[in-house]
């Protein structure tokens, strides 16, 4: 196949031979770098680091320059210049909780004119890595919606520090595996292809329910103990998908649920009425073998027994008052 010319006056001279990527528009660049910026691995809480752990799927070493944007960056020096104005503009965005003070933080990368702070022309500033508050460092030990101190990695979105508060508050509708089992009738292959079903068992289910695709989710350890998290509306959409109505399948369980219960309650009081007939029967069987045992035994003497009075006469007590004399 012969290659395209590149003339002078031919669209393709721009991007023959040249990086595609580098060519284009700084809002398509900066769309790039928002969509490379958050991070999640989902199965975090079941690995360990990559620097003791020799699975290829475990998470990167936090220590050094791992990120995404670290490596876009590095790839060019245009690259390196959208990434670091990209960085720069959500820390000026976010100045209510990065604190980011451009003129103060950087004094030699601005001027001051008419009383605008501005870049310097030809000046290269990191922002996405070094010191007072570039981007990726202050996410590591901030939380990502309130600014505060943390070191607590969001459930859903474990590539950002975030704190309990937010936590909650960005994703308010988090189930566990369990309740989405038991709420919502799904399995756990249904729930975790990935990581319960095999390749051929999720082609059979991609095959039999059209549009099937995993869901998103999120691990992390609550008292030593690995917990998977979904959310509520990704557990409505994959049931849809597998059973058709949602809000008639989830009444249908309901009413199962009911049923199950009712039929637990019958059976557990009628254990009870069976236990107390039983012991019923041996406290007669019991007050019964003993009054036919005090039938058979024989008749006892007048006089055996201890509560019979002893008459004693007066010539045994005669002298009793009497005091005793010891030679």
């Amino acid at each position: 196949m012969s290659e395209p010319s590149a003339t002078p006056d031919s669209p393709v001279a721009s991007t023959y031979r040249t990086d595609r990527l580098s060519a284009l528009p700084a809002e398509l660049l900066h769309h790039i770098v928002a969509y490379l910026w958050p991070t999640h691995f989902a199965e975090k809480a079941f690995h360990e680091t990559r620097q003791s752990c020799p699975c290829s799927h475990c998470v990167p070493p936090t220590q050094g320059n791992n990120h995404a944007l670290d490596y876009l960056s590095a790839t060019c020096k245009t690259l390196r210049s959208e990434v670091n104005d990209w960085a720069r503009s959500w820390l000026v965005q976010h100045s209510d909780i990065t604190k980011f003070n451009e003129g103060r933080i950087w004094p030699k990368a601005t001027t001051k004119r008419n009383g605008v702070v501005q870049m310097r022309k030809n000046f290269s500033t990191n922002f996405l890595r070094g010191r007072n508050g570039a981007l990726l460092n202050w996410a590591h030990t901030n939380c990502i919606f309130c600014g505060k101190k943390s070191r607590r990695a969001a459930i859903m979105m474990n590539g950002f520090r975030c704190c309990a508060h937010c936590d909650k508050k960005q994703w308010p509708e988090k189930v566990t595996m369990s309740q989405a089992v038991d709420d919502y009738g799904l399995s756990k292959k249904q729930l975790l292809p990935d990581r319960e079903a095999s390749h051929t068992e999720v082609a059979s289910m991609r095959e039999e329910f059209p549009g099937f695709e995993r869901i998103w989710y999120g691990t992390y350890i609550s008292s030593n103990v690995q917990t998977t998290m979904f959310m509520k509306d990704d557990l409505r959409r994959l049931a849809a998908t597998i059973f058709g109505d949602v809000d008639a399948h989830l009444a249908k369980r309901e009413e199962h649920k009911k049923l199950l219960k009712q039929r637990k309650e019958e059976r557990k009081k009628e254990k009870a009425e069976k236990a107390a007939a039983a012991r019923e029967a041996h406290i007669k069987a019991l007050a019964s073998a003993i009054t036919q045992k005090q039938i058979s035994m024989p008749p006892r003497a007048h006089g055996d027994t201890a509560t019979e009075a002893i008459e004693i006469s007066d010539e045994a007590t005669a002298g009793a008052d009497e005091p005793i004399v010891i030679d």
